[in-house]
């Protein structure tokens, strides 16, 4: 866990990220066992990242999708490198056959979708081209830039209104102003600041950088705009499960997280994805890192779960 823990204001985030520890135990003391937990939500989304082009024949991703039907999950949010080269790609099949992935999923496009779609891992936007392979159906609407990488989407669940944000940020070239493009940035907040928000929203945005993170290479204006609006901010490529506290973080609780590798993690981090279990009155987002390396399905613990309240 990465923090920023030095300094009065230092102290204070960590009294902050202790009290969410604190709340987040009560809550899981409240439920005997994840199907418990689970029965109780209101709905259920998934995040996951780095699956290389894998699917159903890998038996971490096969875990995931076996646990996304039990769950009755009602999406799943993709942070990139979907696909890649040299490799067969069961993924691509997955999302244009099976009817469920292929309406109910909303991948990013990053460095491996343009390698597999375009000349290289640098040819910014190529990627684009997976989103072809899926529908969007679940999704009242959706915006696609003229670049064809980036959208927002929006759609209703039960009394929710969820709202995703997917900006193109591939890990090449290394500068981050041509790969992370101003333009990018400018949609994000342009879009932000047109969400009219209320307890009911939930906004995800995701991009899949180039260090783990990303949010940092934002002005501090921007920041505070990101932080101000937003419930989720995901990234990829490092294929490690993390949680990273802004410095500029405050009291609206957003949840900064890396889901790590479904398939291909690396060094001591497992396998696995993010499972948001959304619970209305009171209105709260409950964030865990499920390990599908583990063949049981539960609860995870303290440190791989955080809860966002509205």
């Amino acid at each position: 866990m990465i923090g920023y823990f030095t300094s009065f204001r230092g102290v204070v985030k960590l009294i902050i990220l202790i009290l969410f520890i604190l709340a987040s135990t009560f809550l899981f003391a409240d439920f005997e066992c994840i199907n418990e937990l689970n029965s109780n939500s209101d709905f259920i989304f998934f995040i996951f990242s780095d699956n290389h082009g894998h699917a159903l024949e890998n038996a971490y991703f096969k875990r995931m999708d076996e646990i996304r039907v039990k769950s009755n999950a009602r999406f799943a949010i993709g942070v990139g490198d979907h696909v890649k080269r040299h490799r067969n790609q069961p993924f691509l099949d997955l999302i244009t056959d099976n009817q469920w992935w292929h309406d109910n999923f909303f991948p990013n496009i990053a460095d491996g979708e343009n390698e597999v779609f375009g000349s290289s891992q640098g040819d910014w936007g190529s990627g684009g081209e997976l989103l072809k392979h899926v529908s969007f159906a679940v999704a009242d609407s959706v915006y696609l830039r003229e670049n064809g990488a980036e959208y927002y989407a929006r759609m209703q669940v039960n009394d929710f209104t969820v709202h995703i944000i997917q900006l193109h940020f591939p890990d090449t070239p290394r500068n981050t102003s041509l790969s992370f493009r101003q333009e990018s940035r400018d949609f994000l907040i342009k879009t932000l600041e047109d969400l009219k928000i209320t307890q009911y929203d939930i906004v995800v945005v995701a991009a899949h950088s180039m260090s783990g993170f990303w949010h940092h290479l934002l002005s501090i204006e921007e920041q505070k705009s990101l932080l101000s609006k937003t419930d989720l901010i995901l990234s990829g490529t490092s294929h490690i499960f993390d949680r990273v506290i802004c410095p500029l973080y405050n009291e609206n609780g957003t949840l900064i997280l890396n889901p790590g590798s479904v398939t291909d993690p690396f060094f001591f981090s497992p396998p696995g994805f993010l499972q948001v279990n959304v619970f209305n009155n009171p209105v709260k987002l409950v964030v865990q890192f499920i390990d599908v390396g583990n063949e049981e399905y539960q609860i995870a613990p303290n440190e791989k779960r955080f809860i966002r309240n509205r």
